[in-house]
């Protein structure tokens, strides 16, 4: 019997795109808004659900995130830090820009460009502040929205 080589499945744009821009965590503390980390603490309670399951190793992230962070109160978060519900402008390293979202889970829509906090994208975004380089290939350009600087806390 002939055995033909087995048939390898080339990733997803997706899984290309993950294992090209986060191939290592980030390690420096993030600021987060009050609202964000009760909103965080309530999906880290939903880790034991099976619609999370897929997603405990995100999960897993965000609560070290959140353990190395600082809290502030929403009126004194600066304007050009990511929060949730933040809409920003990337910049590649070869210069092309994209708009990106950062919204909860149910909320996700890749083809609007919204990414979930428990994501690769989302991790390395939240908290971080415009200028700031958050893979060896993307940097926040601009933060085009952003909740707290707006009063709109409940978004």
């Amino acid at each position: 019997m002939l055995h033909t080589a087995k048939q390898i499945k080339p990733p997803t744009f997706w899984e290309s795109f993950r294992q090209r821009f986060f191939h290592r965590p980030v390690q420096q503390p993030r600021i987060f808004s009050e609202i964000d980390y009760y909103r965080f603490q309530g999906l880290l309670t939903k880790q034991h659900q099976p619609a999370y399951a897929s997603q405990a190793a995100y999960l897993q992230q965000l609560r070290q995130l959140i353990h190395r962070g600082y809290l502030y109160p929403c009126k004194a978060i600066p304007p050009d830090l990511v929060t949730m519900n933040s809409v920003l402008l990337l910049r590649s390293r070869r210069g092309t820009a994209f708009r990106v979202s950062l919204v909860y889970p149910p909320q996700a829509n890749h083809q609007e460009r919204k990414f979930s906090i428990l994501s690769p994208l989302g991790l390395a975004m939240i908290g971080q502040v415009e200028g700031r380089q958050i893979s060896p290939h993307l940097t926040i350009e601009k933060i085009l929205y952003q909740p707290e600087s707006l009063g709109d806390y409940y978004v």
